[in-house]
């Protein structure tokens, strides 16, 4: 058995499919009519021309609840439609908004891997000579934890070997040797 917490008014009403402002009232004078005509006087009992006009009456009460309907329908269809238009151009703005940032994050991505130049100071004084640092072949003693002769850490050693380096070009592999700490190609 159905639940009695159900009624007929709970159901949704049907939408109107054809507009009630355009219907016109039929001529229930007509012969196609004759038997609603008759119903109605055997009903009321009235006359035909009194029953005619009671079905007019009707048929008028009817269209006017329609064409109310009609305008509850097409208010609430223009409602959804700019509710499906709002919605949409929210999800337009908030695909953009995320193709934005992934441009941006892609320009920044791209930005960190160009080396970034520290600030250029034009009046900074610059010394007239650059201070001696290890040589190469120093350094890999060092690093393999071998003997290195004190003769590399002296300036005379540094210069020696950055004039070297600096002259060099970089597909030479320069070789040094053990004893006398001469640089060979």
């Amino acid at each position: 058995m159905a639940d009695s917490s159900w009624t007929m008014s709970a159901l949704p009403e049907p939408c109107l499919t054809q507009n009630p402002h355009l219907a016109f009232c039929p001529n229930f004078s007509n012969q196609d009519y004759d038997l609603f005509c008759q119903g109605v006087m055997a009903l009321d009992l009235i006359n035909s021309s009194a029953a005619i006009a009671k079905l007019v009456i009707d048929w008028t009460a009817r269209n006017d609840r329609d064409k109310e309907k009609w305008e509850r329908q097409t208010a609430s269809d223009r409602e959804a439609d700019l509710e499906r238009i709002r919605v949409h151009e929210a999800l337009e703005v908030k695909a953009w908004l995320i193709a934005e940032k992934d441009a941006e994050e892609k320009r920044n991505k791209k930005n960190k891997k160009k080396p970034q130049l520290d600030k250029f100071d034009a009046q900074a004084k610059v010394a007239d000579h650059l201070e001696h640092h290890i040589p190469l072949y120093a350094q890999t003693k060092i690093n393999d934890r071998k003997h290195v002769p004190l003769w590399y850490f002296l300036p005379e050693a540094a210069k020696d070997t950055a004039a070297v380096e600096l002259t060099a070009p970089d597909s030479v592999h320069l070789l040094q040797d053990k004893d006398s700490g001469s640089l060979s190609l």
